[in-house]
Parts: C-alpha cells; structure tokens; sequence
C-alpha cells in the first residue's frame, strides 16, 4: 500500500520521494530475505521451512496452534457473551477464564502453578471480554478516524501522501496482527504504535508546526510523561528485583524476600504458599487465592493451609 502511493504521487515536491523511496524498500526487503537465507546461525531447526510450518499452524483449525487459538477465542467470545457491556475487567481475562473453559482446553496447563498466559491470543478479543462492547466500538471508530485521515493525506498527495501512506500501513499491520497475537495489550508494542501513528498523523494532517507555537504545552506534556515513565520504571524495577531476589525459587528465605519487595506477585506468593510450612505462609496463601480463586494451584495451596476463599 505504501509503495503504490508513493508510486502515484504527482504533486513535484513528491516526484523524488516517489523515484527512491520504493526502491529502498524493495531492496531492504530482498536484502532481508537473502540475509535470513545465506547467514548461517546455530538454530537446531527440526523442519525444512519452519516459517512456512509456523504460518501453516496458525492457519490450520484442525490441530495445533490454530485449533488452539479457534478453541480459545469460542471460549472467550462465551466469558464476553456473560459480560457483554463492560467485560470482566482489565486483566482479567486469566482469572475468569476457568469460568467458560472445559478441562481438555488446550489453553490450559492444569499441572502448572500459572495455568495459563496472562492474555489470550489476540487483541480483539482480550478487547472484547475485558472490555466490553462499548469499549471495543470505541476502538473500532478510533481506528476508522485514523483510517480516514491517512486516506484524506494520501489522497492529497505531495509528501502527506506518503505519511498518510504509512499510517495506513501501520493500522493495517496492527489489526490484523491482533487477530493471532497480543500486540496493543504489551507496553512496549502499545507504545511504539502510539507514538507512530500519533507522529504520522501530525505529518499527514500538516499539523507539525502547531506544535511549535506551544512551548508551555509541551513543557507539561513532558513532566506528565516523565513522571508517569518513572512510575511505570520503578513498578518494573521492582518486579525485576524480586525476580532476582527469589532466584531460582528453591530457598524459602530467599522467596520470603522477593515477596516483601513485590507483594502483587502470584508466582512468588504461590511458590510460598506450596513450599513452605503452613504456620509461616498462610498469608500467601490467602494472597494467591485472592488473586487467583479460579486455578487449581491457589485452590490447593489454600486447602493445604485451611483457607477459605471468603
């Protein structure tokens, strides 16, 4: 989409855009591809082409990766039918799972302390189940807007052509890469897409110079973001220090620690609650089941410590 537009530019300004923009990208794409094919590197490939097996897995609905994802994303769509309007909750998804989810869902690893990922396989329905409806036809016009722009620009040509090209190329790119993975439920792909499409945009409305005039504006915006990148640093900061701390989760001591310094942490909290004598851990106990009361290790972690679940 991109290369076409920058191909039918017919403004002057726009001409050498047009003339060397496309050939980058094609030759950055068979360099790409010669280079994933000549370099030798030490990955211990079982197939011929596990690229081509990999997409086949996604695409196949009989078995494997697809079946999986087709099984869960039923189950999913019957946890938002229960919750049409406002879901169950950011971040819940895991958690009421258990709610919709039969014994031989794949999804699920019934032996394992955390059962499941914390996030289902695409963003639209982790939209949707979390969210609610309203939610996702908030997104859903958001994206249409956006779209509408990048149209506008394109259709404008000159250099806006272009931006609005590569907006709708991004746009493109994250809808239907949410159809089979999480993408706008991680924080560092949210926010690399909002910072491209929010700097296209800018670009293909011709709105990049308002900004200029603003200097007061943008000295707050910038305290905002920096104190709220902080915030998001240290709560990230001590995530990993408890992860550290805790090491290899074999010494309760050590679990004792990491659980002080992150106390929001299930898989800290329920390694405690399994490993540890009753008398000392019956609070995490009741911490694991609190965060978790629908999965089979909380459940027998606080049976084994005599906790109940109200």
């Amino acid at each position: 989409m991109t290369t076409v537009t920058m191909l039918l530019a017919r403004r002057r300004t726009a001409l050498p855009f047009a003339r060397w923009r496309p050939v980058w990208l094609i030759t950055a794409a068979l360099v790409g591809v010669v280079s994933a094919v000549t370099i030798p590197n030490a990955l211990e490939w079982r197939a011929r082409s596990p690229y081509v097996e990999t997409l086949g897995g996604i695409a196949n609905r009989s078995e494997g990766s697809g079946h999986g994802r087709m099984v869960q994303y039923r189950n999913t769509l019957r946890l938002f039918s229960a919750h049409p309007l406002l879901g169950v909750g950011p971040g819940n998804w895991p958690i009421r799972y258990a709610d919709v989810a039969p014994s031989s869902d794949p999804s699920w690893a019934f032996g394992d302390p955390v059962p499941l990922n914390p996030w289902p396989s695409s963003d639209w329905m982790a939209l949707l189940s979390e969210r609610g409806v309203l939610a996702f036809a908030a997104v859903v016009l958001l994206g249409i807007s956006l779209s509408w722009r990048g149209v506008t620009a394109a259709a404008a040509g000159g250099e806006r052509a272009l931006d609005g090209a590569a907006l709708l190329a991004l746009l493109a790119a994250v809808a239907v890469q949410g159809l089979f993975d999480a993408v706008l439920l991680l924080p560092a792909p949210l926010l690399f897409v909002a910072i491209a499409a929010g700097a296209l945009l800018q670009r293909a409305d011709g709105s990049a110079e308002v900004i200029e005039d603003a200097p007061r504006r943008r000295t707050v915006v910038g305290v905002a973001a920096s104190v709220l990148l902080g915030l998001i640093a240290l709560r990230s900061t001590t995530q990993t220090l408890a992860y550290v701390v805790a090491g290899d989760g074999r010494e309760l001591r050590r679990l004792t620690w990491a659980a002080r310094i992150d106390p929001g942490s299930y898989p800290i909290r329920i390694a405690l609650a399994e490993r540890g004598a009753c008398a000392s851990v019956r609070d995490d106990a009741a911490a694991a089941l609190r965060m978790a009361p629908s999965w089979p290790a909380s459940r027998a972690a606080a049976r084994r410590c005599g906790v109940s679940n109200r």
